[in-house]
């Protein structure tokens, strides 16, 4: 499957090689205006149809990748700057059980970066094979951390000022704990609202590899990250200004620079229209 841009900037797709009277189309972006057209080979040559067109459901980018659990993709939410675009990140569960279908989907969706942000030797190295693998551990929660940490989170960050690591993957094990932290911290500073970005979290229930673990359990420990950005006093020890404000400042202080901050959002946002 193939998705080409038109000048309108919607989506026409081609589904090659039929052979059902019917397609079903895997990990369309929401809220996406498609166009389709079918095409037959027949004795007399190619016959195409008329254009057709649907809307994609307006909700939370979902993803089927065999063998990989609470996959989705981070983009989607609007911010005052600007949209946050689909397609560049997803987030998941670990990687490490992928089969042959779930490397091809991965494929198919262009995907060039693993960022696994467990801990050394938790994990496969690079099971599915991308052409880029970064092993960046993070603690969830920014819980108990030293300077090894901050580091370990700066580079982790860093990960996403290059526009060649594109599309990324990132994950933990189960993709909601460690996962949630750093996709919380990337919608912060696209200035995602605080609704959608808690609908984001609060998404692994639907996941059978962390779905056990009720809500209610989780969101003390979403809360007090929240609590921590919102209340954050950064090293000008000037106690002002909105959640927003001092994840970037908070980002900075553990060495973050502007350029990277400013590189990340021109690469995931588009501008409102």
């Amino acid at each position: 499957t193939v998705s080409l841009k038109d000048d309108l900037t919607e989506t026409l797709y081609e589904a090659k090689g039929l052979t059902e009277a019917s397609y079903t189309m895997e990990n369309p972006y929401s809220n996406t205006h498609y166009f389709w057209q079918v095409t037959a080979n027949t004795p007399n040559g190619k016959v195409k149809s008329g254009i057709y067109d649907f809307y994609s459901a307006d909700y939370k980018r979902t993803l089927n990748i065999p063998s990989v659990s609470n996959t989705r993709d981070i983009g989607g939410f609007s911010s005052s700057v600007g949209g946050m675009k689909q397609g560049l990140v997803y987030r998941s569960g670990r990687l490490d059980d992928i089969n042959e279908e779930g490397k091809e989907v991965l494929r198919q969706l262009d995907i060039q970066t693993d960022l696994d942000i467990r801990s050394k030797g938790e994990g496969t190295v690079n099971p599915a094979q991308l052409p880029n693998y970064y092993n960046k551990t993070l603690l969830s929660y920014f819980q108990d951390f030293d300077e090894k940490n901050r580091a370990q989170t700066v580079e982790a960050v860093r990960v996403f000022t290059n526009p060649d690591n594109y599309p990324v993957i990132f994950h933990c094990a189960v993709g909601r704990d460690r996962t949630g932290t750093l996709a919380v911290l990337l919608n912060l500073l696209c200035g995602i609202d605080l609704d959608d970005i808690l609908l984001d979290y609060s998404m692994y229930v639907f996941t059978k590899i962390c779905n056990d673990t009720p809500l209610n359990t989780m969101l003390s420990n979403y809360y007090s990250l929240i609590n921590y950005l919102t209340y954050y006093i950064g090293k000008d020890n000037v106690d002002e200004g909105t959640i927003y404000d001092r994840t970037e400042e908070y980002c900075k202080d553990i060495g973050v620079s502007s350029n990277e901050i400013a590189s990340i959002r021109n690469i995931l946002l588009e501008e409102n229209k």
